[in-house]
């Protein structure tokens, strides 16, 4: 078992160095940044010596040789890794980036990298539904029996056997395993066990080809799932696709890479992170009414031709009767002890321009904590027609649902909004 390389967001590894990447790992992770076309980490000079820097992509990355180099969000300093890496997971989670994982999802990471806690969930998933039941289909085959079987073929028997009676042409349908959903399943087993670091998911997957013995082989590429079919009799096993299909196009190992490299990586923006969480938290809330990334509009217009320039996406808008009530803009970093202070003005001018132009009666600046106390600042404009711009701060600590939930409901919010 390799290394575990641990890095947070914006920070700093030596290259042949202690505790750093080899010359040769970092070769590795720059073609497959240009494969990816991203950046995870650039280099930089520091010291008299070369040195990576990590961007705002957090998750892992499988390197040449079977290190891993484990991007963390960045948190205050007594947050140990265990509980940084088990929120993360709960946030790719509950963002609906991943609509197919489970809340079950977070615990895993507590102590395994990102990728090795997906597959350690997968497997537990495939391994509670097979012990329930392969689902099985009805295949028909042809076959010559001694025995009345099913339906006789009588073009064949005239054809072939017309004075046998011991021997029969026929046809007949067999329930089965063997089926093309299962097959394809089997066939991701192996890639699954070489990319996992967890001993119990690698037992887990050999164990599942243990019981799918009587099932079939295929080849495994991403279009194999487009012909992937679902009744009431498998729609349970939908979500465990879905999320196959997700390893076969994004983490599986290449086999040209050999064992030495054993897969890709696995890495969220966590801006965008934090803005689907925030959205996919404020859906749950208030359902329709909400509307992400939207509704589209434009804050300059050519008086010569009528153009339309600099079009505005609000990250969450929050409708009443269609009309834009509250602007919410998420910011993935950590307010200092002044709440107020610690706000740039840019921030500020955004959230106060998306209000204004789309004739909001508030804007929401949110910014994520791992403080016990969240703590909340509600602003308003002196000049012109006033805007309330609000500053809260919604935990991102799994467990802390219900507290986040409070806040996003923005009763005092939508109180002052009422009065204004």
């Amino acid at each position: 078992m390799g290394r575990v390389l641990t890095l947070l967001e914006h920070g700093m590894l030596p290259v042949d160095g202690d505790g750093g990447i080899t010359s040769t790992q970092l070769d590795h992770l720059c073609r497959m940044q240009d494969r990816l076309d991203t950046r995870v980490v650039t280099e930089v000079r520091r010291g008299g010596r070369w040195m990576i820097k990590a961007s705002s992509l957090v998750g892992t990355v499988f390197l040449h040789g079977g290190d891993v180099l484990e991007i963390l969000p960045k948190t205050d300093k007594e947050t140990s890794g265990g509980e940084v890496r088990t929120n993360l997971a709960h946030m790719v989670a509950r963002s609906g980036l991943v609509p197919s994982l489970e809340d079950g999802f977070g615990p895993l990471a507590s102590d395994r990298d990102l990728i090795s806690a997906f597959l350690l969930h997968v497997a537990g998933r495939i391994f509670r539904l097979v012990h329930k039941g392969m689902p099985r289909e009805y295949v028909r085959r042809a076959m010559v029996s001694g025995f009345i079987k099913g339906r006789l073929d009588v073009r064949l028997q005239v054809a072939r056997r017309t004075n046998r009676h011991d021997s029969h042409h026929l046809v007949c349908d067999e329930l089965t395993h063997d089926t093309y959903n299962n097959r394809l399943l089997k066939s991701c087993l192996p890639a699954m066990t070489m990319a996992s670091r967890s001993d119990r998911a690698r037992n887990m997957f050999r164990s599942l080809a243990g019981l799918m013995e009587g099932v079939g082989g295929m080849p495994v590429e991403n279009r194999a799932f487009d012909r992937l079919r679902f009744d009431r009799r498998n729609a349970a096993w939908q979500p465990v696709f879905e999320l196959l299909r997700l390893f076969v196009r994004d983490l599986m190992p290449s086999p040209r890479a050999g064992d030495r490299s054993r897969g890709p990586a696995w890495l969220f923006d966590m801006n965008s992170l934090f803005e689907a969480y925030v959205g996919a938290m404020m859906r749950r809330l208030y359902g329709s009414r909400v509307v992400l990334q939207g509704p589209r509009r434009f804050f300059l217009c050519c008086m010569d031709s009528g153009k339309h320039w600099q079009a505005m996406k609000p990250d969450v808008t929050l409708l009443d009767d269609h009309r834009p009530l509250v602007m919410l803009d998420t910011k993935w970093k950590l307010l200092g002890d002044d709440i107020r202070d610690d706000v740039s003005a840019a921030d500020l001018r955004q959230v106060y321009t998306y209000a204004r132009i789309y004739g909001a009666d508030a804007g929401v600046l949110v910014y994520p904590t791992v403080s016990d106390v969240p703590r909340q600042a509600h602003l308003r404009t002196e000049e012109g027609q006033p805007v309330l711009v609000h500053i809260v701060e919604v935990p991102v600590s799994r467990g802390r649902l219900g507290e986040m939930a409070g806040i996003l409901r923005m009763n005092n919010i939508l109180q002052t909004v009422e009065v204004a």
